[in-house]
């Protein structure tokens, strides 16, 4: 009898463990939040994530689904990944953009379409090439007169006037003089912004003064203080001072995320540290790791592995994208669901 009930006490214990939130974990921690049956998935975004449907009759509508994979919105004609705590989208019923909030509530309409609001003001287009910026209410505090801008960014945006960049403020107030032939996407980052001058790329601070010089071919982008550089046809990694903390050695290098970058040399595939060290060798890799885990390839199936080199769910789909806020999305036959990150059930 005391054997039995030690069997039944393990059993519970197991069932227990295999159910989290909701959610069970199978053996191949393959846990479903949407099977596939999206002709695009995009990635989740402040707990919401943009998916497209086709019909029965073939026609393709977008909509809004949350983390527990529950429609908010559909049948729609665009929509927006959310920024800001704000979703940006176009019904057919309307000319109108539509700005809705997590509950798809309606905050406001309006003509302009902001393809994401960060800082509280995005982007805008007055519909002849000439771009501005609005607020979270669907005022214009920066009108239309630049001829192409970007999302601010620590307090300053990147904007083109006369094919010339440069930067301004929230109020509109020229920062940085329109100097630059072209500026990286995301402009400032880290308190740095790479820029391109006389066809080569350097490194500006927010004072518009060079931290690094334009002497490089390729954009410079920093990520956790270090920086892809090409010499010669090889790369390596520089600090924010222009430093060289990693020579130039690889055939092809990837930006740090989570403390490691991917890079290759004579068909193999490291992963190393930020003072160059190897922690990983692994030729399946596809890409960096985010929220613990690279996505890897094996004979055109792709799955996950941990930091360790450990496959964590087993190559079996046809696509397959980086986990974000506990979601990533999967192509199985063509189509696109989301699983559960394996390691978290959340």
């Amino acid at each position: 009898m005391k054997k039995l009930s030690v069997i039944i006490f393990m059993t519970i214990l197991a069932v227990t463990a295999a159910f989290i939130n909701g959610y069970s974990r199978p053996k191949d921690n393959v846990v479903w939040l949407v099977k596939p049956q999206f002709y695009h998935a995009s990635d989740f975004s402040e707990g919401m994530a943009v998916v497209k449907i086709v019909s029965e009759y073939g026609s393709v509508t977008a909509a809004y689904i949350n983390r527990q994979g529950e429609f908010v919105v559909r049948d729609l004609y665009s929509a927006f990944s959310f920024s800001d705590g704000m979703g940006c989208m176009h019904t057919s019923h309307s000319p109108l953009y539509k700005y809705i909030n997590k509950k798809g509530t309606i905050l406001f309409e309006s003509r302009y379409a902001a393809h994401g609001f960060s800082e509280g003001l995005a982007a805008i287009s007055d519909g002849f090439n000439k771009h501005g910026f609005f607020n979270k209410y669907g005022n214009i505090v920066i009108k239309p007169q630049f001829n192409d801008a970007y999302s601010f960014s620590e307090g300053l945006a990147a904007v083109n006037k006369n094919d010339r960049w440069g930067f301004i403020n929230s109020e509109g107030v020229q920062v940085i003089d329109f100097l630059y032939q072209k500026v990286a996407i995301g402009g400032f980052h880290q308190g740095f912004a790479c820029v391109k001058i006389k066809g080569r790329w350097g490194v500006i601070n927010k004072k518009g003064q060079y931290v690094i010089n334009p002497d490089y071919l390729s954009e410079i982008i920093f990520s956790e203080g270090l920086a892809v550089f090409e010499k010669h046809r090889e790369f390596g990694y520089m600090n924010t001072d222009g430093k060289v903390v990693i020579e130039a050695q690889y055939d092809a290098a990837d930006s740090f995320s989570e403390g490691l970058a991917m890079v290759s040399k004579d068909n193999n595939i490291f992963f190393i540290d930020k003072e160059g060290k190897t922690v990983l060798h692994n030729n399946f890799a596809d890409r960096g790791f985010s929220e613990g885990l690279s996505v890897i390839c094996i004979k055109n199936k792709y799955g996950y592995m941990d930091r360790q080199g450990k496959i964590i769910i087993k190559p079996q789909f046809d696509g397959a994208c980086d986990f974000h806020e506990g979601r990533g999305c999967v192509e199985i036959k063509g189509k696109w669901g989301y699983i559960i990150h394996p390691l978290s059930n959340k």
